[in-house]
């Protein structure tokens, strides 16, 4: 035992409540006996994460909420030296040790010694090395804690043992699809699944149906999230996963009845009405794609999506007064909400408020200086105030990040030929036609429409 042994009814109850410490704080206020001073509050935290092989959640919501990351500091580092621990032990105190620390670059003192966040990470993986059920829980940890280039060497520490394979090929495979490497969990996931056909659960056909979400393999997405169905018929989030995929491909009366069916399972979930309300949107019902926004406002206030796409309905019914409320709600809620700005130039732009537009896209282009949809927006607006130099200074600017964009250049032409310079005019629609030799975009209509302005400023020129 690590502290002086308590009654073994009061340790269990304390170890059963330690998942309440994830869902809410308040249970360290509430639930330990009166008059446990906070000092021993946080040596009996520490006591059943560690004799317990517990995650360290605990101590690191404590530590955040009540400003305690000295005070158990403090305590971890009298256990790692002052008593003679198992290593598996102390490399779990070295991981908790990590992620108390404020800042990556601080100093973290072990024993005498100060250590930086990676070396004190390298380290808990030595520790636990030779223990192949805690060198898998410190990969886990790991994982959960973002560090995910330490997560996969314990993880191919356990691979390169050839132990625990199946298992470890599943855990891999989360760490790479957590670090956006799809490919490589995919192949994880399916290794595993060759391996250990019982690992073929719910968690498993979700995790790797997300992957091929990822690379957009909707077909071999709908395949996993419909065999994680016929385990769990009853999982919102499966149904949810399936309709979003389903959207994605196109197939919006389908999901509209797994977010549907998503709803009937958890009526206060509001990312379901959410996704609900954009496939109305797309079956061009907009008056119950609303009515589902607002159910997301009512669960939600902050959702700053719902009030976006509220105010996109209500642009495409042409209600220009409602859509712009409610895309100045999305950014009271978030002020660099890009998607929000977009939508209010938008609005503004088809009423004419060309200022008002063009001061939303002075903001979108510093919140995103490499858009360049973002510069051809702005010198529509300028164009908008007749301000001619401004809107070819912004074009070129979309031109010079984007350079393969036809649309761009005949658009240049167009303000060349709106001022009189006809020769610059000509130029840029060859070059537009030039450009989209290689990826043809113009539809013949607008390819004829520039052969035609060509002839009109080639005549202004010779005349």
């Amino acid at each position: 035992m690590l502290f002086p042994a308590q009654s073994n009814k009061n340790r269990q109850e304390l170890v059963s409540q330690v998942p309440e410490f994830c869902k809410s704080i308040e249970w360290f206020d509430s639930n330990l006996p009166k008059g446990v001073s906070l000092e021993e509050a946080c040596k009996r935290t520490i006591k059943c994460v560690l004799e317990n092989d517990l995650t360290s959640e605990p101590i690191l919501i404590l530590a955040k909420e009540y400003n305690l990351h000295n005070e158990f500091s403090y305590y971890l580092n009298d256990l790692y030296t002052d008593y003679d621990l198992e290593n598996s032990l102390k490399g779990k105190i070295c991981f908790i040790l990590s992620q108390l620390a404020v800042g990556d670059e601080e100093p973290i003192l072990l024993g005498d010694e100060e250590k930086s966040k990676i070396e004190l990470l390298d380290l808990a993986i030595e520790l636990v090395r030779n223990n192949n059920v805690a060198l898998f829980s410190l990969g886990t940890d790991l994982r959960k804690s973002e560090n995910f280039n330490e997560s996969l060497k314990c993880f191919n520490i356990l691979l390169e043992k050839e132990v625990m394979l199946a298992d470890t090929y599943l855990a891999r495979g989360a760490v790479y699809m957590y670090s956006l490497q799809v490919e490589n969990a995919i192949a994880d996931f399916e290794e595993a699944g060759e391996l250990e056909p019982k690992l073929k659960d719910v968690e498993y056909y979700k995790m790797l149906g997300q992957a091929y979400e990822k690379q957009n393999k909707f077909e071999l997405a709908l395949d996993c999230f419909n065999q994680a169905i016929e385990i769990d018929e009853d999982s919102e989030v499966l149904h949810r996963l399936q309709g979003r995929v389903l959207e994605k491909k196109g197939s919006y009366t389908e999901a509209r009845e797994a977010f549907e069916r998503a709803i009937e399972l958890d009526q206060d979930n509001e990312i379901c009405y959410l996704y609900l309300g954009r496939v109305l949107c797309r079956l061009n019902k907009p008056a119950t794609a609303l009515e589902n926004f607002e159910k997301v406002k009512l669960l939600n206030p902050n959702d700053k999506r719902a009030f976006l796409w509220a105010g996109n309905t209500y642009f495409r019914l042409g209600d220009f007064p409602e859509a712009l409320a409610e895309f100045e709600k999305a950014l009271a809620i978030d002020s660099n909400f890009v998607r929000a700005y977009k939508g209010r130039v938008k609005v503004l732009m088809s009423i004419s408020k060309f200022e008002e537009a063009k001061e939303d896209l002075q903001i979108l282009v510093n919140l995103n200086p490499k858009d360049p949809q973002n510069f051809y927006q702005l010198s529509l607006a300028y164009r908008g105030i007749n301000k001619y130099n401004e809107a070819i200074k912004s074009i070129n600017k979309a031109i010079n990040i984007k350079a393969d964009n036809p649309f761009f250049y005949m658009f240049r032409a167009d303000l060349n030929r709106d001022a009189y310079y006809y020769a610059d005019a000509v130029s840029d629609y060859k070059k537009a036609l030039e450009v989209d030799n290689d990826i043809r975009s113009l539809d013949n209509v607008i390819r004829d429409e520039i052969s035609n302005k060509i002839k009109e400023c080639k005549g202004f020129l010779d005349s």
